[in-house]
């Protein structure tokens, strides 16, 4: 199947990702309050959505755990997003799960989201999965919404070692840096720990409004994985260093480095 036509899927299945119970479960972890998806026929996918605690929680070391599983016949997947928006800052998610070993019909999401009716939705992503195709080696995907826009879009090789990982986006009104790292780190500690960066300075940067963090687990095209197995994902830890007086990204990143600046940070569990 052609990245085009991938993305295509995604843009419909995408459009419903919020749908969830107003009244439904919720979790603590990383110091935020996460709203637990539930429901069926629901994007992306489409697939149904499990809040039960087999499917969603925290160990006792603060870690989230996500499923893709099977229960009583019917194959389940796990989102989570936040109660709060945070708006532009710098987003970091710690994995402790080894992705590319995940089902190739598993996709791992880590994005904002804002939801405009019947426009493209405000949503920026990282994806980890190979959408369906075993014979894939681009299993990590950084993408600015439309999807259809070119150069709206970067693929690459995860070329893991291990399974900590880190994954990132610093989002600021004039671009949006991707990057992810070997290990857990702020910073990549030599160049070989880098794994691949990109920058988005393209028409379709969202602006700051009440959009969400979400992180979810699901099944390409609601395939269920082909081995039949239940495939679990482990995040240590999700950060935002907020910078609520934007200025350009180049600016934003050095006071993010330095520790300096307007940046404030929402400590990790």
């Amino acid at each position: 199947m052609s990245r085009q036509l991938i993305r295509l899927v995604l843009g419909f299945a995408t459009f419903a990702t919020v749908a969830q119970q107003a009244d439904g479960r919720t979790i603590e972890f990383s110091g935020m309050t996460w709203e637990v998806k539930s429901g069926c026929g629901l994007g992306p996918g489409p697939s149904c959505w499990s809040e039960d605690t087999e499917s969603v929680w925290v160990d006792g070391l603060g870690r989230l755990h996500m499923k893709v599983r099977e229960s009583d016949g019917v194959w389940y997947s796990a989102e989570v997003s936040t109660q709060e928006s945070f708006g532009y800052g710098d987003y970091r998610f710690q994995i402790e799960t080894n992705t590319e070993l995940f089902d190739p019909n598993v996709v791992l999401g880590m994005f904002t989201y804002k939801d405009r009716g019947f426009e493209d939705p405000d949503e920026i992503d990282i994806e980890l999965t190979r959408f369906g195709n075993a014979a894939s080696s681009d299993t990590g995907h950084y993408t600015v919404q439309p999807y259809t826009t070119p150069g709206n879009g970067s693929d690459f090789a995860l070329g893991l070692g291990g399974t900590f990982a880190t994954h990132r986006f610093m989002w600021d009104p004039e671009a949006i840096f991707f990057q992810s790292i070997h290990g857990h780190h702020d910073q990549p500690p030599t160049p070989g720990h880098e794994i691949s960066q990109w920058t988005y300075t393209g028409p379709d940067i969202p602006t700051a409004s009440d959009e969400k963090l979400h992180i979810n687990l699901w099944m390409f095209q609601g395939m269920a994985p082909a081995d039949g197995l239940d495939v679990e994902l482990i995040v240590k830890s999700v950060s935002v260093m907020q910078n609520p007086e934007p200025s350009s990204l180049a600016a934003s990143f050095m006071m993010a480095v330095a520790g300096i600046g307007c940046w404030t940070r929402r400590r990790p569990v």
